[in-house]
């Protein structure tokens, strides 16, 4: 019997019978195609032994590519250590060492360690790529240049296996890195089902399709994770090892984001200094975001950028008050927790000059150092309600373009500023106000409740609407030349407030009541009280 040589193509069989002049009987020419469209490059370089049509067992180097067609089953492709090294200048649109073209079956491959593929061609070449609607299911403990897959991958990255980059689109994906990727991407249609990191990968790039349950896990690294496009979503992301920097911007979404370990930097819809005014990018959206660790550098959430619900369970601990190196809300946080036990060190809402930034419902049980309602905005920055039972040591809301809506303390607050030309809607204490709180600015309502402490004194030097004191003002109360108060009230059984200095207007009523007392009340030589009440069982010791 006549034994033809190995050749892979209806070409290569026309000039290999046109060259050595007998012709391949028509019956034997779909046994040739089947047969070149499995391992068709590499045949020679197979393990002889376990060599099938399907299954390569590579043991020594060839020095052509590999290119696996479509066929009737699985093929599988084993490279073995011995192997070492496999270079090849590859040319042509997406020129790779080894291809997927098979859109039927599967395409099993296998990398042993110290095995490099090296495409030594024009930049751009690949290592390793897939064609649209294959399925390569790649092991790899070796060393490959940049992976192009368009089709379904499912990737193991063992000890020891480093992949340049892997650019993945339009199928759908699952991946164990358990060594070294420095780039990863999910572009196109693509969709990562399952990321599960436990070694390093120092740059994640989703900028377009969709990455689902992506875990950073403990003693594990990724460098920067940047979530970038519109339409690009990130889909339940929990970081358990090192997270350096997470980026997202540009009208992508982030659903369901905890932290569990350390995270450096963290910017939602991230931007630059410029001019020293905040240029700040992208409608991003994070519809849940969790951090159970230790958030160590900038957070920024960025002008147009929002965070649905916010819980910090762990660690803020980025002192910095500078600029983008802060922890900064220039966008919208709806909810936002600091838990019990938790901490910021410092928080920023506002600051840029193109942003309105709001933080809807703010709720603090844990600790935070300084809490800043910024005066730099495109009309207003709005606290809407903030409730503190945790203790906070500085809360300063800034200037004209700051609100606080509410403002309920039970806990501490240790210094407490309203500057010239803020408003805080409501202020209820029912907790401790430490240091001496001069009001500069608007209060509507303010109610110091029983149990509330103002243990220096309140000093007002601008406008408050309606002040009541069923508490303790340990200094007592003072209203500035120039001052407003519209309506006092200290009114309560056993509360007694040493003093009120009226040196400005109370002009529609002082009221005392409740068997309430006033020990001294002075109405100064630029003072006017329009009308003063002492009910039935209240007292005014002295009156000047």
């Amino acid at each position: 019997m006549t034994r033809y040589p190995y050749i892979c193509s209806m070409a290569q069989i026309w000039q290999h019978t046109h060259k050595l002049r007998y012709a391949i009987p028509l019956s034997l020419i779909s046994f040739y195609h089947h047969l070149c469209a499995q391992s068709t490059n590499w045949t020679n370089n197979c393990l002889v032994t376990s060599r099938t049509n399907f299954y390569c067992e590579v043991t020594s180097r060839p020095n052509v590519r590999y290119i696996n067609t479509t066929g009737a089953q699985a093929t599988t492709l084993l490279v073995k250590s011995s192997v070492g090294t496999i270079q090849f200048q590859a040319t042509g649109v997406n020129a790779a060492i080894i291809v997927n073209n098979d859109t039927q079956s599967p395409f099993n491959l296998t990398l042993e360690q110290g095995v490099r593929l090296n495409n030594t061609g024009s930049a751009g070449v690949f290592g390793i790529y897939a064609q649209q609607n294959t399925t390569t299911n790649f092991t790899n403990a070796g060393t490959t240049g940049r992976m192009g897959i368009l089709g379904n991958l499912n990737l193991t990255n063992n000890n020891g296996g480093n992949i340049a980059r892997l650019a993945f689109s339009y199928g759908n994906a699952t991946i164990t890195n358990n060594a070294t990727i420095t780039e990863l991407a999910n572009q196109a249609q693509g969709t990562m089902q399952n990321v599960s990191n436990n070694g390093t990968i120092s740059t994640f790039q989703i900028t377009a399709g969709t990455a689902q349950n992506v875990s950073n896990n403990a003693n594990a690294t990724i460098r920067t994770l940047e979530v970038t496009g519109t339409g690009t979503k990130l889909d339940t992301f929990t970081n358990s090892g090192t997270l350096t920097t997470f980026a997202t911007n540009n009208n992508s979404t982030t659903e369901n984001f905890t932290n569990n370990a350390t995270l450096t930097t963290f910017s939602n819809g991230r931007g630059n200094l410029r001019n020293n005014v905040y240029q700040m990018n992208g409608n991003a959206t994070i519809t849940t975001l969790t951090n159970n660790g230790t958030i160590t550098g900038a957070f920024n959430n960025g002008t147009n950028a929002t965070i649905t619900t916010f819980t910090n369970n762990g660690r803020m601990s980025n002192a910095n008050q500078t600029g983008l190196n802060a922890t900064n809300n220039f966008g919208t946080i709806t909810t936002l927790t600091n838990e019990t036990n938790a901490s910021i060190a410092f928080l920023r809402n506002g600051g840029s000059s193109a942003s309105n930034a709001m933080i809807g419902n703010f709720t603090n049980k844990g600790t935070i150092t300084t809490l800043q309602n910024a005066n730099i905005a495109q009309t207003r920055n709005t606290i809407n309600n903030l409730t503190n039972s945790g203790s906070i040591t500085t809360l300063t809301n800034m200037g004209n373009k700051t609100l606080i809506n509410t403002l309920a303390n039970s806990g501490t607050i240790t210094t407490l500023t309203n500057a010239t030309g803020a408003t805080i809607n409501q202020l209820d204490n029912s907790g401790t106000i430490t240091n001496n709180f001069t009001n500069q600015g608007t209060i509507n309502t303010l109610d110091n409740k029983s149990g509330g402490t103002f243990s220096g004194s309140l000093i007002n030097a601008s406008m408050i609407t309606n002040l009541t004191n069923s508490g303790t003002i340990t200094q007592g109360i003072t209203n500035n030349a120039n001052a407003r108060i519209t309506n006092l009230t200290n009114t309560g059984s056993r509360v007694t407030l040493s003093s009120i200095t009226n040196n400005g207007a109370i002009t529609t009523k002082l009221t005392n009541s409740g068997s309430a007392t006033i020990t001294t009340l002075t109405n100064g030589a630029t003072g006017d009280i329009k009308h003063i009440e002492n009910e039935a069982s209240s007292t005014i010791t002295t009156l000047t």
